[in-house]
């Protein structure tokens, strides 16, 4: 797990689309899909739910977001 996976899932989360979250980040969604993947596979088990018109958090998925939010939070504090 990785700081750059934690900011494309919480891009994602907050966007609720891989798509509007590679736009916001200006990167491809593959790039984004695999990292997702890689972050679940270490964590092991899905965080989002791929709909046609988006995505949908799992329950782990809501209770990493909040952690992730409290830990990219905390390194926007430190680089400032």
């Amino acid at each position: 797990m990785n700081l750059v996976q934690l900011r494309y899932f919480a891009a994602v989360a907050h966007n609720g689309s891989i798509t509007k979250a590679a736009a916001e980040l200006a990167i491809t969604q593959p790039a984004i899909s695999r990292q997702l993947g890689l972050l679940e596979a270490e964590i092991g088990t899905a965080l989002i739910v791929r709909h046609p018109r988006g995505v949908q958090l799992t329950r782990a998925g809501d209770l990493l977001l909040s952690r992730c939010e409290y830990l990219l939070r905390i390194l926007a504090d430190i680089q400032s």
